[in-house]
């Protein structure tokens, strides 16, 4: 499962169990704890009531300051804090982006086949009339209430140069992730903001 209900206290009993185990294993100095590309919060009788923002902000709060008291630092993706356009005219983000879910299609894995997801953004998924879609949610007061020391993986930077200043005048520190040179520009002037390196992602299918 990609979803827990942070208002469930049996979660954090897991969580951290889960956490103390890698921790005891690898350790590491920081810890990628994610909480990206949210399509659902508030939807149970425990969180209905809830305003996403400061419900997300909370949850990244105190895992990070659970990870911070045995001496680690947190990391995260930073596409939940605020809304942007990105290079292809799709508004993306918290409170807007869309996006469809569709089982349309399988892959093949040691001869046996499964269904496999396909992921359809912005304004075809709206006009798409198969599928599942999923909203993410107003969560744009996290910006403001998530420790000012959890450090932000910044994927937007491919898309808007600009995303860049929002999180540096919030106070936090970025580091890019996704990170493809030929996608980045405005070098001096982003350096002269603190960043503190990059990160290259990978993604790969089976078939």
């Amino acid at each position: 499962p990609d979803t827990y209900c942070p208002s469930n206290e049996a979660v954090y009993d897991l969580l951290f169990d889960v956490l103390e185990e890698g921790l005891e294993v690898f350790r590491p100095k920081t810890v990628h704890i994610a909480h990206d590309e949210g399509y659902t919060a508030c939807l149970c009788a425990r969180c209905r009531e809830k305003d996403p923002g400061a419900l997300f902000a909370a949850d990244v709060n105190r895992i990070h300051r659970w990870l911070k008291a045995r001496g680690v630092g947190s990391m995260i993706w930073g596409d939940m804090l605020f809304s942007f356009l990105d290079r292809f005219g799709n508004l993306r983000g918290s409170g807007i982006q869309v996006r469809k879910i569709l089982l349309d299609r399988t892959v093949t894995i040691r001869g046996k086949q499964y269904p496999a997801r396909r992921e359809i953004w912005g304004k075809t998924a709206l006009e798409t009339q198969e599928g599942i879609l999923y909203q993410a949610p107003q969560s744009q007061s996290a910006l403001e209430l998530v420790d000012k020391d959890v450090v932000i993986m910044h994927w937007m930077h491919t898309h808007q140069p600009t995303t860049d200043d929002v999180y540096h005048a919030a106070g936090f520190t970025t580091v890019y992730g996704n990170f493809v040179p030929r996608n980045f520009d405005r070098w001096f002037r982003r350096m002269e903001k603190g960043v503190q390196g990059i990160a290259i992602s990978n993604w790969s299918m089976l078939d």
